[in-house]
């Protein structure tokens, strides 16, 4: 009974983070995406590092991603490097007093890709 429900839900096509079953926008969480390069940390791998949840090929789990959750996984997989380096730099300047150029060229690359937004205020009644 378990392993009838779990082939049901590996062909389920649904995204596996949010439940999303617009089919135009998911993809396999295991196949190569196109803005994959050689030396890109694959998707499963990615996940696993920023989220609480582990990712296997034969977990039985459905296996498709929608773009917007690749997409937030890819930033948040970025974040989170970004900040281990900026942590290794920081410790860094705490021995040697000097703070890594290409860290700092890094830190100004992200802004341009993350462009910092100011929340919104609540509107006054």
């Amino acid at each position: 009974m378990m392993e009838d429900r779990a082939n049901i839900l590996r062909e389920m096509k649904v995204c596996r983070f949010c439940l999303s079953n617009e089919e135009r926008e998911l993809s396999n969480i295991y196949d190569k995406h196109s803005t994959e390069t050689k030396h890109s940390v694959p998707l499963p791998l990615q996940i696993m590092a920023c989220i609480a949840i582990e990712v296997f090929k034969n977990d039985g789990m459905p296996q498709l991603i929608c773009n917007p959750c690749r997409k937030l996984t890819t930033q948040a997989y970025t974040f989170k490097t970004n900040c281990k380096k900026a942590d290794d730099a920081l410790k860094v300047f705490l021995v040697t007093g000097q703070l890594s150029k290409p860290y700092m060229q890094k830190v100004d690359e992200m802004k341009q890709i993350v462009p910092f937004q100011k929340p919104q205020q609540p509107p006054k009644n």
